[in-house]
């Protein structure tokens, strides 16, 4: 059972030693959010293992990488990566890498807390705004509509020997992003 609901969540930084209930958690979201969407064999074919060793090596080796893990308790059960962006968008110099929860953690504010703490990283490094990529049939994808992403371009890429359309998001002041998403949890902190 997920309490998460109840528990307090914490955000902070992940560290090396994170990187495995980080995989679990990148696997679990992968299996809840794309049968029907990414072949069902590239799907069951993710690894823990291999994906540990390689959240170890961005904890270890990539200091410009914000990662930040939400726990409930003792669990993790969110995290959020971000950074330099790592494709020319024009007045794009940051990209939100990824937001991954357990399925039982969504709508429950993490998301969003998780997303601050990655606008906040990126501002501190004088980075004024930012993208991300989302597979266009992902359902959780007006999580960014809802954080005030407006949609800049589409572009296919290959998952699994199928051809996936994916759309790009943007937030060209961080400043603003920054305040609507410490409003956003407020709100959601006031309704518990």
């Amino acid at each position: 059972m997920d309490n998460s609901a109840t528990e307090v969540i914490k955000i902070r930084s992940a560290r090396v030693e994170d990187a495995r209930a980080i995989s679990e958690v990148h696997i679990e979201s992968w299996r809840a959010t794309y049968p029907g969407i990414v072949p069902q064999d590239y799907i069951e074919s993710l690894d823990v293992d291999v994906f540990t060793k390689r959240w170890a090596d961005r904890l270890a080796s990539h200091p410009e990488m914000l990662i930040f893990v939400a726990e409930a308790g003792e669990r993790i059960c969110g995290f959020a990566s971000g950074g330099p962006s790592r494709a020319e968008i024009p007045g794009f110099p940051g990209e939100l890498y990824a937001i991954y929860l357990t399925p039982g953690s969504q709508l429950k504010g993490i998301g969003s807390r998780l997303f601050g703490a990655v606008v906040d990283g990126l501002l501190r490094d004088e980075c004024n705004a930012m993208y991300v990529w989302v597979l266009d049939q992902n359902p959780s994808k007006s999580f960014y509509r809802r954080m005030g992403g407006q949609e800049l371009s589409s572009a296919e890429i290959e998952l699994g020997g199928r051809l996936l359309k994916e759309v790009s998001y943007g937030w060209s002041d961080l400043f603003l992003a920054a305040d609507q998403t410490r409003q956003r949890v407020r709100a959601v902190d006031k309704s518990r």
